[in-house]
């Protein structure tokens, strides 16, 4: 859709719109891949702040059964969590400035 609008403008000698329509574009798609990159990050710390408080807890006043699955669970949130995209691109704020210093290097 966005080469359609500029393909029209410049066709219309509207250079100005061009502008305008790619900067907004580009300005949706960065909030788009900011929102999703913050969340990522948001989960990976929930995460382990989760490991930490189930470990802080008095575990060991716990019946067996309960130490049993705390231990379950400090090993299942000790893992690092990821927010992907396609399974190859994780979704954290250090990906996302790199994709901004990347486009920042073009211009």
């Amino acid at each position: 859709v966005t080469v359609i609008m500029i393909f029209i403008a410049l066709k219309n000698h509207d250079i100005s719109s061009v502008i305008r329509d790619a900067a907004g574009t580009i300005l949706y798609f960065f909030s788009q891949i900011f929102i999703y990159c913050y969340a990522g990050e948001k989960l990976n710390s929930a995460m382990q702040e989760s490991c930490f408080s189930v470990y802080s807890c008095y575990w060991y006043n716990f019946p067996m059964k309960n130490c049993k699955d705390i231990k379950y669970i400090m090993l299942r949130t000790s893992q690092e969590f990821h927010l992907t995209a396609g399974k190859f691109y994780r979704m954290n704020l250090e990906n996302f400035t790199s994709v901004v210093k990347t486009l920042v290097s073009f211009f």
